[in-house]
């Protein structure tokens, strides 16, 4: 904006982290220690532990328009927003078809209307998302994964990943920290 880059999500940096910290210890108080016990982790090593707990599934959700002021829906996910579109990806990567299925109560690979976002998600498209989602190679990397369980090749967003994501990003590093572990 006005020749400077915008991060909407500064709030979630190591920066923030470090700088919030040292107010709260300088000024507050230095019996608070504020940090992320998230931030080492990525995206996808989030999801997986998170799928350790499946009695949560029908009850959580992080889609922004289920949390809008006007919610017109009951449902927890609207399957057609970035969020949404993002974590279907990390959930399919990382559990089943069915599981992510139900969860979404529907199979957002299958639709045609989100292929562009998936495009934007996975850096193909110009510009990412402005929603909380994931690094281009967070998305590859989970792209990746559900092509090799083969549970959605038929699906249009898997077709996508195979005719124009996978090749032209075949120079990809794993980005997950598997050194890590969640406890």
């Amino acid at each position: 904006y006005l020749g400077m880059t915008v991060n909407h999500q500064w709030s979630k940096s190591s920066e923030f982290e470090d700088m919030f910290h040292s107010y709260v210890h300088s000024f507050i108080t230095p019996d608070i220690t504020y940090f992320s016990l998230l931030r080492p982790f990525s995206e996808l090593e989030i999801t997986r532990k998170f799928a350790d707990y499946p009695n949560y599934f029908h009850l959580f959700s992080s889609c922004n328009r289920n949390f809008s002021i006007q919610k017109t829906s009951e449902l927890l996910w609207c399957g057609e927003c970035p969020k949404c579109a993002f974590v279907f990806l990390m959930l399919a990567a990382v559990t089943d078809k069915k599981t992510v299925n139900d969860i979404f109560h529907k199979n957002l690979f299958a639709e045609q209307t989100l292929v562009h976002l998936y495009r934007a998600l996975s850096g193909v498209a110009d510009i990412k998302p402005f929603d909380c989602v994931g690094t281009f190679e967070e998305v590859r990397e989970a792209m990746k994964k559900v092509k090799d369980t083969h549970e959605f090749g038929d699906d249009v967003v898997m077709k996508i990943y195979e005719n124009e994501i996978k090749e032209k990003f075949a120079d990809d590093k794993q980005v997950t920290h598997d050194t890590y572990n969640i406890p």
